[in-house]
């Protein structure tokens, strides 16, 4: 009878479990109302666009009839325009009255954009999610509702496995995937349109159109020098513009180009012409920019996330930049160039006036960074030091109590720091000092994904650079110690949390601040992992140094006596627990430090 019973509540338990989380499935799946029909850094079109026609009119027969959906990947070279077609099209889908039109960034993989996304969209429970659950959820409501008109764009993924498990497979959703990598023209259920270069026609049109000179001959010519590719005549025109040479003196400036080897191999271009032009263009800002502010800027630019970086954080940092004439003059001088493009769309934002971007193509950051580079080094270093700068000025204004609510630009900062990171062998202790708070509010954020592989470069970098002993060195492991913590890592968090003690025990003392704090965060995960008398032993320890160093009424041993009480009622000892409570009255909640 009574196994009987326990089968019946087993099972009642099993269908209240399946309920409850078929309620929350149902509940991401409601309509939602969505606050713009835009998401995401929409490219604008580029100086001169060129039509054409063929490859867009490719793209509209593959993404089909409306009512069904439909998935085209759209591969082809660095710096072929492959962005800009995709571009086009979703404007276009804008001008036919989409309902959604939602531009990834994909480069490093979907996740974090499309869980942005589902908080764009207000999917009920979204805050509480994991980022990979977000992008899942969002997926299944992109999957409902065939009436709905949506487009996906998933841009610059280089990666096809990235894309597993977060592409619509029902429903009426567009999805376009702009790529280099060739493996998608085989992959199976994706439509491929391929985006070449330019063809001799379309490039003698650009290049009449944007310089007001006639292509024939000489120009034809130099379209068969930068192969025919769009990034290059476009950098090559605007420079013709600017100067008012011929297409022949542009060739022959470009022909004494001496490209590098190496920066040929990580290009992985296939025609070097665009690389040299990009060269040509930096040394020809010098004639228009004589305050050298336009190359400060992009040297800075080609550091920063190759998403771009937006309007308002440019305005928040532009005191750092150390600019003569501001930001804007030095942004229009390399649009002008052809250097870097806008993106985005003028739309109302958590936490500015709009979402619009700044961007340095992949391939011209690329070429930024090597002359930059070139001996003594002095550009690159001065130019991290001013991103790292700016990271500073943007993280100290953020404020962590409204995580929540700017997460926006939160990842737009994790962003940026992740590119820098990736740009420098030997960080500064500043940037390390950016890395450690960006991921603890990545922690706060509850974005573990991401802060815990920050946390723990940022130990190995400050372990390699400052010293196992150095006082950041055993900040970041505390930290690190916390994060594992969160994650329900408990036994590597302890071993931190020991080994942290350890050293401030023996390097600061047992009556130090940092030591008091190592000692109450091993207590609260000894706790956390069950190991009772362990963690007794070492609130009971920290609130009597506390009380007397600190005194009865000091906020932290208010804390420690309220974690003693919060222990003592998890062993059972609650006479002693009340007594505590009744001495901490208003109480405060048990908690860790950092």
């Amino acid at each position: 009878m009574f196994a009987a019973l326990g089968l019946l509540v087993a099972g009642v338990v099993v269908l209240e479990t399946v309920r409850h989380r078929a309620e929350r499935i149902q509940a991401q799946l409601r309509p939602v109302e969505v606050q713009s029909r835009v998401f995401g850094a929409l490219p604008r079109q580029a100086w001169q666009w060129q039509p054409r026609p063929l490859e867009e009119k490719a793209v509209r027969e593959a993404l089909g009839r409306r009512g069904r959906t439909a998935l085209v990947a759209l591969p082809g070279a660095r710096g072929a325009g492959k962005s800009q077609l995709a571009a086009g099209y979703a404007r276009w889908c804008l001008d036919q009255g989409y309902d959604l039109v939602a531009w990834i960034n994909a480069e490093s993989g979907p996740v974090s954009e499309l869980a942005a996304l589902a908080a764009h969209l207000g999917l009920p429970g979204v805050a509480e999610m994991a980022p990979e659950q977000a992008a899942a959820a969002v997926c299944r409501w992109l999957e409902r509702d065939g009436r709905a008109r949506r487009l996906l764009v998933f841009d610059n993924v280089d990666d096809p496995d990235v894309l597993h498990g977060y592409v619509p497979s029902a429903g009426s959703t567009k999805v376009l995937i702009t790529t280099n990598r060739r493996e998608f023209m085989t992959m199976a259920g994706i439509a491929v349109v391929e985006v070449g270069m330019f063809s001799p026609a379309e490039a003698r049109e650009f290049l009449a159109r944007a310089t007001g000179l006639d292509p024939a001959g000489d120009g034809a010519r130099l379209g068969e020098q930068l192969g025919w590719l769009p990034l290059g005549l476009a950098q090559a025109a605007a420079f013709i513009a600017r100067t008012g040479i011929s297409y022949a003196e542009y060739a022959r400036l470009l022909q004494r180009q001496d490209l590098n080897e190496t920066l040929r191999q990580q290009a992985g271009a296939d025609h070097p012409g665009v690389l040299k032009a990009t060269q040509l263009s930096l040394t020809g800002l010098a004639e228009t920019d004589h305050s050298g502010d336009a190359a400060r800027l992009l040297r800075v630019l080609s550091l920063l996330s190759p998403d771009g970086v937006s309007r308002d954080l440019l305005v928040q940092a532009e005191p750092q930049l150390g600019l003569h004439s501001g930001v804007w003059p030095a942004v229009s001088t390399l649009v002008t160039a052809s250097l870097v493009t806008l993106g985005g769309v003028a739309q109302a934002a958590a936490y500015g006036e709009d979402r619009r971007v700044v961007a340095v193509h992949r391939l011209t950051a690329l070429v930024v960074r090597h002359e930059a580079r070139k001996p003594p080094g002095d550009d690159q270093k001065a130019a991290l030091d001013t991103a790292a700068g700016l990271l500073d000025a943007l993280t100290e204004r953020f404020p962590g109590d409204q995580v929540a609510l700017r997460r926006d630009e939160l990842d737009e900062l994790a962003a940026h720091l992740d590119a820098v990171l990736g740009h420098t062998d030997e960080p500064s202790p500043l940037l390390l000092a950016q890395a450690n708070w960006i991921a603890g509010l990545l922690e706060q954020a509850g974005d573990l994904t991401r802060a815990l592989p920050l946390f723990e470069q940022t130990l190995a970098d400050r372990e390699r650079l400052l010293g196992a002993e150095h006082p950041n060195t055993l900040t970041s492991r505390n930290n690190l110690a916390g994060a594992y913590e969160s994650a329900g890592r408990l036994d590597e968090a302890i071993a931190l949390y020991v080994q942290t003690l350890a050293d401030r025990e023996r390097l600061l003392g047992d009556e130090h601040p940092s030591t008091l704090t190592s000692r109450n965060n091993l207590a609260y995960a000894y706790r956390s992992a069950g190991r009772l008398d362990e963690a007794i032993a070492l609130y009971e320890q920290t609130l009597a140094d506390r009380e007397r160093l600190l005194g009865t009424e000091h906020p932290d041993t208010l804390t420690s006596r309220n974690n003693l009480a919060d222990a003592y009622k998890s062993a059972g000892r609650l006479n002693e627990a009340i007594a505590l409570h009744q001495q901490t009255l208003p109480g405060r909640p048990s908690q860790k430090a950092h």
